[in-house]
């Protein structure tokens, strides 16, 4: 997609325009796809001789039936044939519909040594080299296009977004200064303005240019939201709710008024101010039950659990059945690590409630944590009767029997979930993984391989492979390849760079299988298996005090009781062989001393 004064797709300038979509802008609206207005052109007498009239006729047919490789060919005959600028743009437009921007490119600065002072192409010659990437050239043609038309404020604010993507906040601030100069009530100028200062933390600038796109657009809410959060870090109590007030004066079902006045309540501990404050919420959420989900979201991004938990517990009081209340309550009691009250406030949702199935996945997934694997297993049984179909109903169940060590169930709800999804990546490579941990490396290589041919680059899978034959000490040319591989796609994975230092161990060359494996501690650092390797190593090099300290560590985050068994034996063993050798040289020393 090429930006256009009409186009844009620079995130801060189309949030904006979201932003400000009630207000009064018409220069905003999206015109033709055309370098000149349709109406333009239709308006033109197309005078070409037979031939290339015939071409050109032959491709606004084929245009209109979407065959772009014709329409494209009958016009490059047509240009042939008679090499006009008229053409030309029709070619130009061609190219840029099926994103071929550098012939498009090449007609168009054609075009400008025939039509220097054409607006329109200068603007799409910078649309074209800021979709290129070609940030300085851009900025060059839109600033011509500015020569032409120095009105059009869409230009300022496009060559402003392209200092600011860079970081270039002078810049930027000068393009909008300019624009202030055309239209000196320019509230998107202002605006932008505002937001720079507020970056810089040039907090006085940021308040005179929001306070400015107040006077001219009082409508434009996100000015006064900024502007209230610059007296928030100003600890400006009174002008901070005033804002928010004033918002609510002008617009009583604004959702985030509400909330954010609520949750500067919270914050200076009044209390009973937030209360009231978010019971507000209760009559919007009778009209409009779905900003259950914007309030929670509203919180989760900010990171705010203790706000929406108050939030949450002051909504339930008023209405305890929400099924969105009780689930979103849940989220937050999670994140705060509250899990026994999380439960409770999941059981709360009821099975006809939109939000049954998701609270009744955290259940589960919290009596998986818990090792109640049978309690998790029944409940995800049940939504598979509800949802037959659902593919990752079957992978979240056979992942808990996985985890469970029940392997024939694990098999089982795997294979089911493969009848609903047959090529389902993820429930494949779990399969392999149940079939490796169930000793079946065969099984589990043939399911690994499947992977890689549905998705031949699945890190993941090409690691594990990998590493499989490295682990069982075959095929190390292949598995150095399938890991490589694997890095290709994960660079700075930690387990994949621990797989390949696992082979150069598996060959005997420790040297440089220990900068491998360090390089994976680093990435990891503690990862029990990882650390273990690392110790491995350390041993074949005889530097045992190393060994020591990596097995020390790999125990303390080692879980598994057999994996804890084999790191302990290893770490006795090195003990058992320096008690040896100092025997040995106690008794050396013994003799040294009788011969004297």
């Amino acid at each position: 997609m090429i930006p256009r004064y009409y186009m844009m797709k620079i995130s801060l300038l189309s949030m904006f325009i979201i932003i400000f979509s009630s207000c009064a802008y018409q220069s905003l609206k999206a015109p033709e796809t055309e370098i000149t207005n349709r109406k333009e052109l239709d308006s033109q007498d197309v005078t070409l001789p037979g031939n290339a009239y015939y071409h050109y006729m032959e491709a606004q047919l084929m245009k209109q039936r979407k065959q772009m490789d014709r329409y494209i060919n009958h016009l490059e005959s047509a240009i042939q044939i008679e090499n006009t600028v008229f053409l030309q743009k029709e070619l130009a437009n061609a190219y840029i519909k099926v994103k071929d921007y550098k012939k498009a490119l090449h007609i168009l600065t054609m075009i400008t040594t025939t039509e220097p002072d054409n607006f329109d192409t200068w603007l799409l010659m910078g649309g074209i080299y800021q979709a290129l990437n070609q940030r300085d050239k851009s900025i060059e043609s839109y600033e011509t296009a500015l020569k032409l038309e120095p009105e059009k404020e869409n230009i300022y604010l496009l060559i402003a977004e392209l200092y600011l993507k860079d970081d270039q906040f002078e810049q930027a601030k000068d393009v909008y200064k300019k624009l202030i100069k055309v239209n000196s009530k320019s509230h998107i100028a202002y605006y932008f303005l505002g937001r720079i200062f507020k970056r810089q933390h040039q907090l006085d600038n940021a308040i005179k240019n929001y306070k400015r796109v107040i006077e001219l657009a009082p409508k434009t809410f996100q000015a006064r939201f900024e502007l209230a959060e610059i007296y928030q870090e100003k600890d400006d109590h009174r002008k901070v709710v005033g804002i928010y007030k004033n918002i609510l004066k002008d617009d009583q079902d604004n959702v985030q008024a509400i909330v954010e006045l609520g949750a500067w309540y919270y914050k200076k501990r009044y209390l009973k101010k937030a209360r009231k404050t978010f019971l507000l919420l209760v009559e919007k959420l009778n009209k409009y039950p779905l900003i259950i989900k914007k309030i929670a979201s509203h919180f989760y991004e900010k990171n705010q659990s203790d706000i929406a938990i108050f939030v949450f517990e002051t909504l339930q009081k008023k209405l305890s059945k929400s099924g969105g209340i009780n689930y979103y309550l849940g989220i937050h009691y999670e994140e705060n690590e509250q899990e026994e009250k999380a439960l409770d406030a999941y059981k709360q949702v009821l099975e006809h409630s939109e939000f049954y199935e998701n609270a009744t996945l955290r259940i589960a997934y919290l009596y998986q944590k818990k090792g109640h694997y049978n309690e998790a297993a029944v409940l995800i049984e049940d939504l598979l009767l509800i949802s037959p179909e659902d593919a990752e109903l079957y992978l979240f169940l056979g992942s808990i029997y996985e985890e469970a060590k029940d392997f024939d169930k694990a098999e089982k709800t795997f294979l089911d979930g493969l009848l609903v999804d047959k090529n389902n990546i993820r429930i494949l490579f779990r399969l392999g993984v149940v079939y490796d941990k169930w000793g079946k490396k065969e099984a589990s290589i043939d399911q690994m391989k499947r992977v890689i041919e549905i998705h031949p680059q699945n890190a993941n899978a090409l690691n594990y492979l990998g590493y499989t034959y490295a682990d069982t000490g075959i095929r190390l040319d292949e598995a150095e390849k399938l890991i490589r591989k694997a890095l290709e796609h994960k660079p700075n994975d930690g387990y994949i760079m621990d797989s390949l230092g696992w082979v150069y161990f598996k060959r005997g060359l420790y040297d440089d299988a220990a900068n491998y494996l360090k390089q994976a501690v680093k990435l990891v650092p503690n990862d029990p298996i990882i650390l273990e390797h690392v110790g491995d190593v350390h041993v074949k090099l005889n530097q045992l005090q190393t060994a020591m300290t990596y097995y020390q560590k790999a125990l303390e985050f080692q879980k598994e009781t057999n994996s804890r068994q084999l790191i302990e034996k290893k770490i006795q063993d090195i003990l058992t062989g320096q008690s040896s050798r100092k025997e040995q040289d106690i008794q050396v020393n013994d003799i040294k001393a009788h011969s004297n």
